[in-house]
């Protein structure tokens, strides 16, 4: 049996994770609590399924996100910038903000594709620059651009560039 390893930055990055978590969750009132170890288990599963020997911060996403999606279901969203009770989550899956930023990101890849008409959709640097000016973080981008990818609504003609579908 394999027995994945977790490193003291990964550690402190779990707890962080758990904290950000149970944070959201006292806001809402919600009688729950995540356990550091219980993420830090789920990660060494996670690795283990991999047949991964280290814990890396992919299998922390990935329990991340499990988290999130279930506590979705009770409709308590957890991102950064939401830490409440959104009855949108249960409806649509995703909370208020987290729709805005998709439509953010879908009008500036739309607008630079429009200004960089001869060149195959809109540069990544750019989409990123713009979604940052509008006070959108980089991590945040990047998370809701892979989201579009997974879903086929956006695509990238050569790994610099971004195309609506």
């Amino acid at each position: 049996m394999i027995t994945p390893t977790v490193s003291d930055t990964l550690a402190e990055e779990i707890a962080a994770s758990t904290h950000h978590i149970n944070e959201s969750i006292k806001e809402v009132g919600v009688p729950l609590q995540i356990h550091p170890n219980a993420v830090r288990r789920l990660t060494e599963a996670n690795a283990r399924l991999t047949s991964s020997e280290t814990v890396v911060e992919s299998h922390l996403t990935n329990v991340v996100e499990l988290i999130e999606d279930c506590l979705g279901q009770l409709g308590v969203a957890t991102e950064e910038e939401v830490g409440e009770y959104d009855v949108e989550v249960i409806e649509t899956g995703r909370a208020k903000t987290a729709r805005e930023h998709v439509k953010a990101i879908k009008t500036i890849v739309h607008e630079l594709q429009e200004m960089y008409d001869g060149e195959c959709g809109a540069p990544k640097e750019k989409v990123y620059q713009r979604a940052g000016q509008e006070g959108m973080p980089p991590k945040r981008t990047k998370h809701e651009i892979q989201k579009l990818h997974d879903k086929g609504e956006i695509y990238s003609p050569d790994q610099d560039r971004l195309h609506l579908v």
